[in-house]
């Protein structure tokens, strides 16, 4: 994956301040607020995109800080509001700064692609289930110039003895590539958890396996809660208060 794209927050000229000024003033709003939330990005039809909170909040793009063409279904994003119930979106934004998230399907896990998986050490800071993704929190020891390492989410097929105790088991694997690490990043990616949605139920339960030194595993357990979050976003209905996420450091490294 192509490194991150980040335009850096920026302060609009007088012209933008003005034009923008009776948003502020009318909705409570002003254009020096500053929020930045963790997002999916639902492309419209052509160039047209908008932005979804992990809460279900929907986010209408007036005004940009730079040119944005999607490249990934999550992204950090930093914005302002401008106004509330524009059309179908609960706030009008201006998108202040994005960054995108690397965002990827869980892969099956085979003795042909082991290799290829890793199993490297990695650090997870945490790790949840949000806007129906699987959300980490994450670093690795790398050095600079590396190759882009390797993060996946895979279900072991490799195991000899799958467990039967009803939770749905996963492991988060890094491939370092064998590359020399003198250095820590932080950073961030994102599972999508919708292909284990299962009829009849409203959630599923996961247990996340990862290797945090040479002779330590552990493990997360995650709740996918599915229908909860649709009917939330649902009963919620016309306005939704904007509130920060789980922002952590994000160091520019690349991994794909």
């Amino acid at each position: 994956m192509k490194k991150s794209s980040l335009f850096l927050m920026l302060v609009f000229g007088l012209c933008s301040l003005i034009y923008f000024s009776s948003c502020s003033d009318d909705d409570g709003y002003s254009l020096d607020k500053y929020w930045q939330a963790r997002a999916s990005v639902v492309e419209e039809d052509g160039n047209r995109y908008h932005f979804r909170l992990d809460d279900g909040t929907k986010l209408f793009v007036a005004a940009t800080n730079g040119y944005y063409k999607p490249k990934s279904e999550r992204a950090i994003i930093n914005f302002t509001i401008l106004g509330d119930e524009t059309g179908t979106y609960d706030h009008s934004i201006r998108l202040n700064g994005v960054r995108e998230i690397l965002t990827k399907q869980v892969v099956e896990l085979t003795a042909a692609n082991a290799d290829s998986i890793g199993s490297d050490k990695v650090e997870v800071s945490d790790m949840w289930s949000g806007g129906d993704f699987l959300n980490v929190n994450f670093s690795f020891l790398y050095a600079y110039g590396d190759r882009p390492h390797f993060i996946n989410l895979v279900d072991n097929t490799t195991d000899a003895e799958k467990p039967t105790d009803g939770k749905i088991h996963l492991e988060f694997r890094h491939n370092a590539y064998k590359q020399p690490a003198n250095s820590k990043a932080n950073s961030t990616a994102c599972f999508d958890l919708k292909p284990f949605r299962k009829e009849g139920v409203d959630s599923v339960n996961f247990i996340i396996k990862f290797r945090e030194s040479d002779t330590v595993y552990k493990d997360y357990k995650v709740t996918y809660k599915y229908k909860e979050t649709e009917e939330t976003e649902k009963a919620e209905g016309d306005k939704k208060e904007v509130k920060g996420s789980d922002i952590t450091t994000i160091d520019e490294v690349e991994i794909k």
